[in-house]
């Protein structure tokens, strides 16, 4: 993959130091040792222009290789009668080998060429890789027939160099750092413009569409992929230190919910859970560490 650098941030989001530590797994698997796929059994790296147009193509399945939380806010759609976007669902990439394995995954990578793409393009390193090493050595891949594996280099982030538009992304892009989450960079300016515009301009201008809702005063309707796990208004916004109660993954919780949360007028109790623990009606730890 490709060493990303970031500018221009503000310096609120901006990381103070720089640590380096050695893992097992740069990205855990639950393969290390013996059991890691060699890296030298990856996808075909596909450069953006090149990975747009595969998503156009028949027969083709793009496995989002990222958590679900960070899918819902964001994520490709591709053209109709394109390729097939598939989420996994996971809560964590440890549940990906386990994915990889099941009789449905199978059936929907038979015969299909398989597109793969993550954040940066480090989680498909090991995710294609690990596909390819089972297309060789076990039987019952082998007979997939699968047309081939690609990943996309430099993941969404270089995808958004590419297509500052957006391309065929949908919502905002999920980060691991301080930025959290965001759009392409035109989406982004357009964002910024319409915000500074809404806080300036008086507000009985005429030019100024009415406001219907006070609420999403940092969050933008436009393009948005999530809803708030307690009032299911559009949000993409993670924030805060809440975590699901039953799974453990961030909290999609609008600002309204947090601040009624905060002032105690509507407390955000156990019964507000992610949406894939409500998906799978998963009601506690247990069942999340049994599945």
């Amino acid at each position: 993959t490709e060493f990303k650098l970031t500018d221009h941030l503000p310096t609120k989001q901006k990381f103070p130091h720089l640590k380096a530590f050695e893992v097992d797994e740069l990205v855990n698997y639950g393969l290390a040792g013996q059991n890691a796929p060699s890296i030298q059994m990856t996808g075909v790296h596909l450069e953006p222009n090149d990975y747009h147009a595969k998503m156009a193509e028949k027969d083709t399945v793009i496995i989002d290789v990222r958590n679900h939380y960070e899918s819902v806010i964001g994520h490709f759609t591709p053209p109709p009668n394109g390729a097939q976007l598939i989420d996994p669902k996971m809560r964590k990439s440890t549940e990906f080998p386990l994915w990889l394995d099941k009789p449905e995954t199978k059936k929907l990578l038979q015969n299909k060429q398989v597109l793969m793409y993550c954040t940066g393009g480090v989680r498909c390193e090991r995710a294609s890789a690990l596909l390819r090493t089972k297309m060789e050595t076990e039987a019952d891949v082998k007979d997939l027939n699968i047309k081939g594996v690609y990943q996309l280099q430099g993941g969404v982030d270089k995808y958004f160099k590419n297509f500052p538009e957006g391309g065929y992304w949908k919502g905002k892009n999920y980060t691991f750092d301080k930025r959290f989450a965001h759009a392409p960079p035109l989406l982004e300016v357009e964002e910024r413009y319409n915000k500074k515009m809404s806080e300036t301009t008086p507000p009985d201008s005429k030019d100024v569409p009415e406001k219907k809702n006070d609420d999403n005063d940092d969050n933008s309707n436009h393009n948005i992929m999530g809803k708030c796990e307690a009032c299911s208004k559009p949000w993409d916004m993670y924030r805060g230190k809440r975590r699901c109660p039953t799974c453990g993954v961030p909290s999609l919780i609008c600002k309204s919910c947090f601040e009624k949360d905060k002032s105690g007028v509507c407390k955000l109790g156990k019964h507000i859970k992610c949406t894939l623990c409500r998906e799978e009606n998963i009601t506690s730890k247990k069942q999340v560490k049994e599945r």
